[in-house]
């Protein structure tokens, strides 16, 4: 039982939210205390106390205390049962018929009665799509952003966003992008950055998120839950920021940088419950970097399509593994110099219908394309791509892309999810006309 022995409000050391303190005491009850400095106003200060009376204040733990199992919550966009209340009733065949009639070749918003506002920008984060469910799910936050660790649910049918249960938070770390440890009391990572180390798996029917130093966390998105027992150690250090995800019909794959930046490798979740390492021959793997390199399943040809961003090679550059042999295998498809930029893209979709590798990049305002049958690179026009980028050419680091085959969509959503964050895509290729870059 916790009881108050004394509390002071002056002269005394103060806690800062988003500094550190460190104290240590002797076995003369002296206590010492150290408090950082903080901003140009308040230098770091040492602190001495003895301490003689260790009495409890009763009047003073009553006033100051709550009682056990208090808990306080944010209401309005934290609150699941707010994305229930004062909205119309869903209309499913309402919403299939919007999704019907998009027109081709053309992003168009999404409307919802509610948003998750409670995500801010600056998610850093890719998306999920969960085809048993028919969903869309995602995570996101982190640093100056928002450090919630619930779920965002998209429900395509219902055409309505819900989150998963109340967000917890650690206060002190807002600022942030690790948290008090790698998860919450109900088990849920904190909100982060997450870049590309997150997707779905059908395979266990399970989304899986990779995060540091060695944990593959396990979300159930029928129960809404992270379940304890179902968490999974990873033979790798794993780096989110370096970790790229992508899903095959043997599972889950991981492309990620072993220990150091010269040993990239592959690794493979078997049936959601154990990594292997793939293994690798023919050309060396390239390189994974934060937030500029892609990994997408080839399902024609067994294979993934991987892309990154170096200085050693044209940002255009495709490297394909063939996931039976292992082999890795350098395409130089043509008009690969002519894509440049600060960085490549993070997001990227395989389109089987069209054999295309969309990219989540503008190109002097298009968007590029790789035609995986042509081993070459075209951009299309597309109206409405302005989102993808924060300027004419280069990604955004909030996007996230993905593929709904049994619509055969592009769905995009950014992090801040407010209205316009979400974004949808059909595409004819027969009324397309790729400019096929030299």
């Amino acid at each position: 039982a916790w009881e108050l022995v004394r509390r002071d409000e002056e002269n005394v050391p103060q806690p800062n939210p988003v500094r550190e303190i460190a104290a240590a005491v002797n076995d003369r009850d002296e206590l010492l205390i150290v408090t950082t400095r903080h901003g140009n106003t308040t230098p770091p200060a040492t602190w001495r106390c003895t301490v003689d009376d260790l009495s409890p204040d009763r009047e003073a733990t009553l006033r100051y205390s709550v009682k056990p199992g208090t808990i306080e919550r944010r209401t309005g966009p934290y609150d699941p049962e707010w994305y229930s209340q004062d909205v119309p009733a869903v209309d499913r065949a309402a919403t299939a018929a919007a999704l019907d009639a998009l027109p081709v070749n053309r992003w168009t918003a999404i409307e919802c009665p509610k948003w998750p506002k409670n995500r801010m920008g600056g998610g850093w984060s890719t998306v999920a799509f969960d085809p048993d469910r028919d969903q869309i799910l995602h995570l996101g936050g982190g640093h100056s952003s928002y450090f919630g660790n619930d779920v965002a649910h998209y429900d395509i049918a219902a055409g309505r966003w819900s989150i998963a249960y109340p967000p917890q938070f650690a206060l002190s770390y807002n600022y942030d992008l690790s948290g008090p440890g790698p998860w919450a009391f109900n088990n849920a990572p904190w909100g982060n950055h997450n870049y590309r180390a997150y997707a779905y798996a059908p395979t266990c029917k399970r989304l899986i998120y990779l995060r540091g130093p060695n944990h593959t966390c396990v979300y159930d998105p029928e129960r809404r839950a992270w379940p304890v027992d179902e968490r999974i150690e990873t033979p790798w250090p794993v780096s989110k920021y370096t970790t790229v995800v992508c899903l095959s019909p043997r599972g889950l794959t991981a492309w990620v940088q072993n220990s150091n930046p010269s040993s990239p490798a592959l690794f493979l979740l078997e049936q959601g419950r154990r990594w292997t390492a793939l293994p690798v021959n023919g050309d060396p793997l390239p390189t994974t970097v934060t937030d500029g390199s892609t990994s997408s399943y080839d399902s024609k040809r067994d294979r993934l399509l991987l892309t990154t961003t170096t200085d050693k090679e044209p940002f255009g550059q495709v490297w394909t593994y063939e996931l039976k042999t292992g082999r890795v295998t350098k395409q130089n498809p043509a008009g690969r110099n002519v894509i440049q930029g600060k960085r490549f893209a993070r997001e990227a979709v395989y389109l089987p219908k069209q054999d295309w590798l969309l990219m989540g990049y503008r190109l002097d305002g298009a968007v590029p394309i790789y035609d995986v049958a042509h081993n070459r690179w075209s951009t299309i026009e597309i109206p409405g791509s302005e989102f993808i980028g924060r300027d004419n050419t280069g990604a955004s680091v909030d996007l996230g892309l993905t593929y709904d085959a049994r619509r055969d969509l592009i769905w995009a959503v950014m992090c801040q999810l407010k209205p316009g964050a979400l974004q949808v895509l059909r595409l004819d290729a027969r009324t397309l006309s790729p400019k096929i870059l030299p």
